[in-house]
């Protein structure tokens, strides 16, 4: 549950503007007079394949964290069961990126630099740079829980004293993942698509977020090599209590701008 909660924005983002810019051009070249009908049925099919192929990924990576968070919810952690929704949540991540980038490649093919910066500001006020200054909330239960039994509890402490470092390490990767996801956006945002940028954010992106899955590991192993399973399984469910408290992953805090 808590490898779900922890990266759930991160993705929810990504997911966003691999497809947003695509679609709002395709809708908003509908009813522009400067496009031609070719044009538009050409971008109209564009953007129900990017939406079919990003669909494709999204249900990927939810299911490998549906994985994930069943392995991570028992004491005994599978290492093989874990390392195999890794590497699909890894694959699923990398295509969702170069679906947005190839997507984004076609879009120039179809429209000259007057159509696409027209359209571009029909939609700019709405989603132009959408991720401008985002950075992904990680509000996890698991740690709230920590905390809370840290409290007066020096001998617990003393034991969980290495999560601190990766939990910092953890938030700093995630911040990082927002600044390219808002570089990438602003890339995205020009005509003259400057591809190698693209690509090495992509690169950067993705090696981010399999760096995020490896601490969220070491977390998990690092929790159980203290914790007895009793002691574990409090913890668990005072983060499950959580969860359902705030919401499935926090939908309410994530639509006010989370």
């Amino acid at each position: 549950m808590k490898q779900k909660l922890i990266e759930y924005r991160i993705w929810a983002f990504m997911l966003v503007i691999t497809t947003v810019m695509t679609v709002a051009l395709a809708v908003c070249a509908i009813a522009a007079p400067n496009i031609s009908p070719d044009q538009r049925d050409q971008l109209k099919s564009l953007a129900i394949e990017t939406r079919r192929k990003a669909g494709i990924e999204r249900k990927a990576i939810m299911f490998a964290r549906t994985d994930l968070a069943r392995v991570y919810w028992n004491y005994d952690i599978d290492d093989h069961k874990a390392n195999a929704a890794m590497d699909r949540l890894d694959k699923a991540q990398q295509d969702l990126l170069n679906i947005h980038f190839d997507s984004q490649v076609q879009i120039r093919r179809v429209l000259n630099e007057d159509q696409f910066n027209h359209l571009r500001s029909k939609i700019g006020r709405q989603h132009n740079g959408f991720g401008a200054g985002f950075t992904p909330r990680l509000d996890d239960p698991m740690d709230k829980a920590l905390q809370n039994s840290l409290q007066g509890n020096s001998d617990l402490k003393k034991r969980l004293a290495g999560q601190k470092n990766l939990i910092n390490k953890r938030n700093e990767l995630a911040r990082k993942i927002g600044r390219d996801a808002k570089q990438m956006a602003n890339l995205y945002s020009q005509y003259n698509l400057d591809e190698a940028a693209v690509q090495k954010l992509i690169t950067s992106i993705h090696s981010k977020q399999n760096q995020l899955s490896d601490i969220n590991h070491k977390r998990q192993q690092q929790i159980r090599s203290v914790l007895s399973e009793s002691e574990f399984v409090k913890l668990r469910d005072t983060a499950s209590q959580k969860i359902k408290q705030d919401g499935r992953f926090g939908r309410k805090q994530w639509r006010n701008g989370g």
